[in-house]
């Protein structure tokens, strides 16, 4: 009964919201669509607007070629938007929070600057996916954040359809209906996985990886042998003792994507921006299996007057990092 009379009433502003973001985006989807078909003889697969290649999509899934309906089309793309940004944004503000509240003294914030700055050196390397590769320390930054301050502290939920149940090894039984699932955020805190696990660590995974490398150089007596891989230390690639983006089949389909767009997001922000605590980072906030960014969090924000830089920087051992393409 209550449920019946109070969903009406929380639903009030999702309409609305929804309402008025439609109302933009269904004009602008249209235009988008008309201009693609009048150039349709020219267009190429070089184009990758979200609009164009959502029509380009729907074309070739629907039964009547090159029919897209821009209300449809508006819809897809309010809910991607929802799914992918949601995310992103709760994570990006972990991110910057996390950073800043990093001791002076590792100058986690500058040395990020400094990588981008000698990574990204033109305009024309900000539209090139490849070359964000190169970000590494900003890599372990968002790795580690996802880390320390996942999004869901249960991940992995699955509910027991076994008639019987189902009996853990330690004896517990678990019948028909319960659910189980994986307490990310112990593992993510256990010292067995991670060395100080309390400590927010931006450029952990830039040690371990080099630190696997150098072990690898001293096993190799010929150096002939191949060179370890370290791409399961990459903050989109999910492993069993790391599960910021789910794991196995079930891992988020988008996590490269949401980790380019942090990469961007922090780049762009630590070359134009001079950002300060105001003070200690408040505590997330939790709510069911999700662990949300304090909303009431503030920093303090300037924007800076470039500045030439050096091609080196510190990391927090004070040993050198040189920066190429």
């Amino acid at each position: 009964m209550f449920k019946g009379l109070l969903v009406p009433l929380f639903n009030v502003p999702l309409r609305y919201y929804r309402g008025k973001t439609l109302k933009d985006l269904v004009p602008m989807v249209e235009r988008q669509l008309i201009e693609t078909q009048k150039a349709e003889k020219h267009v190429t697969e070089d184009k990758y607007d979200l609009i164009s290649q959502s029509a380009r999509v729907s074309a070739k899934l629907s039964a009547i070629r090159n029919v897209a309906d821009s209300s449809m089309l508006a819809e897809w793309i309010l809910l991607l938007g929802f799914a992918a940004l949601s995310s992103t944004i709760i994570q990006a503000s972990n991110l910057l929070l996390d950073i800043l509240d990093c001791p002076a003294e590792r100058k986690a914030y500058d040395i990020l600057r400094e990588e981008a700055a000698h990574i990204l050196t033109s305009e024309d390397h900000w539209n090139n996916p490849a070359l964000f590769k190169s970000l590494v320390l900003s890599d372990s930054a968002i790795r580690e954040t996802a880390r320390y301050h996942p999004i869901l502290i249960k991940g992995l939920s699955k509910e027991v359809v076994r008639p019987t149940g189902l009996d853990l090894p330690d004896g517990t039984h678990i019948p028909q209906g319960g659910w189980l699932g994986v307490p990310v955020l112990g593992l993510h805190m256990d010292d067995r996985f991670y060395p100080s696990p309390k400590t927010y660590d931006p450029f952990r995974y830039v040690r371990m990886k080099r630190d696997r490398e150098e072990a690898h150089r001293k096993e190799s007596s010929t150096g002939e042998r191949a060179s370890p891989t370290t791409s399961d230390l990459d903050a989109g690639q999910p492993t069993s003792t790391y599960l910021g983006f789910g794991y196995g089949r079930h891992a988020c389909p988008g996590r490269w994507f949401a980790v380019q767009l942090l990469k961007i997001l922090l780049a762009h922000i630590t070359l134009n921006y001079d950002i300060d605590c105001t003070g200690p980072r408040l505590k997330t906030r939790v709510i069911g299996d999700a662990a949300l960014p304090p909303t009431s969090a503030t920093i303090r924000v300037r924007r800076r007057k470039q500045r030439p830089l050096n091609n080196t920087c510190n990391d927090t051992q004070g040993r050198s990092i040189r920066f190429t393409t």
